[in-house]
């Protein structure tokens, strides 16, 4: 049996924002609009038109414009990455035995010291996490959410993992921070000497992330497309995004002090 969508709900509960941010497609705010290339967002009715050409419509059919597929595909991929709550685990998340020691490890460019700091290794037992490294992510309450892993530069999240708060957050009381997309920047920085600095673990940022960004007053961001991320962020911190021409992973101390 097909599943049951209700795109009415979908086109209304969805906010537009969060659609473009996913999508990591550049708009500025203008009142009650969002104005990008080739739309203009009503924020008030979650609708959009395009001024040179004639789509228009709801965020299905936003997507549609942009993805293509079928409507109801859309629709579902919508309701899966916006709507869809993980189910509640039964039990509590089990500590990983982490081999910190592991090649794996080193040829990610990550120290053994630093290893032991994030609580990183390579998963040999048996688990979702087989076979890769592991990353223990701890939220922003101290309270440990799960593992991430990384296999072959391919990244792992477990079913249900939702991206509610910031790698390393948990650490940081002062007002200003280095943003950064992967867990990998954050260590590399670290180990460099930059323990102000949180990441997204992935290339957009939630709501929930936002929210708990307006703690700091002063951001760094380090994304190779920022413009969606500061346009948000500007709205409640002095943010600097420099071009970056290069991986994050491969700044040295004195490329990063240029930086602020």
């Amino acid at each position: 049996m097909a599943e049951f969508l209700d795109f009415n709900e979908i086109s209304q509960r969805i906010p537009f924002a969060n659609v473009l941010d996913s999508l990591n497609i550049p708009y500025k705010v203008k009142g009650k609009e969002l104005r990008g290339e080739g739309f203009i967002v009503d924020t008030g009715k979650n609708l959009y038109f395009n001024p040179k050409g004639d789509d228009k419509g709801s965020i299905i059919n936003f997507l549609h414009a942009r993805k293509g597929g079928t409507l109801r595909d859309c629709a579902i991929e919508l309701k899966k990455q916006f709507l869809c709550e993980p189910r509640t685990p039964k039990r509590d998340i089990p500590a990983l035995e982490l081999d910190r020691r592991h090649a794996t490890v080193g040829k990610l460019g990550i120290s053994e010291e630093s290893a032991e700091y994030f609580d990183i290794g390579y998963c040999g037992q048996k688990s979702i996490m087989a076979g890769k490294v592991a990353f223990k992510i701890i939220d922003h309450n101290n309270n440990h959410q799960g593992y991430i892993g990384i296999n072959e530069d391919k990244w792992f999240y477990p079913k249900g993992f939702k991206r509610d708060t910031l790698y390393n957050l948990f650490r940081q009381k002062q007002e200003a921070v280095i943003l950064t997309v992967s867990v990998l920047d954050v260590v590399h920085l670290h180990t460099l000497g930059f323990s102000f600095v949180v990441g997204l673990m992935g290339q957009s940022a939630t709501g929930t992330q936002f929210e708990l960004l307006q703690r700091f007053k002063r951001i760094l961001l380090l994304h190779p497309e920022p413009e969606n991320i500061r346009n948000r962020l500007s709205e409640f911190a002095f943010v600097k995004a420099p071009p970056l021409g290069k991986q994050v992973r491969e700044f040295s101390k004195e490329d990063i002090s240029n930086l602020f």
